[in-house]
């Protein structure tokens, strides 16, 4: 009895954290499709990055550092 009030203590405080101290965030995750310094779809990135509005975006295949920096 003493082993199954331990349980459940410990079971009522872990659920008492988890109401607490939740946040929110939003990731973007975006393939650009080898992206390096193209003006063409800059706008579409720009339209999908402006509707999330994202905390966080990770992107792949970005090619080169001309590509990260055009994209910055």
């Amino acid at each position: 009895m003493y082993i199954l009030r331990h349980y459940l203590i410990i079971w009522f405080l872990l659920c008492c954290s988890l109401l607490v101290g939740q946040s929110s965030h939003t990731f973007l995750t975006y393939n650009l499709l080898n992206y390096e310094d193209e003006d063409d779809r800059e706008d579409d990135f720009i339209t999908v990055i402006e509707y999330v509005e994202p905390d966080i975006i990770i992107a792949q295949e970005v090619i080169g550092t001309s590509g990260y920096n055009h994209f910055q």
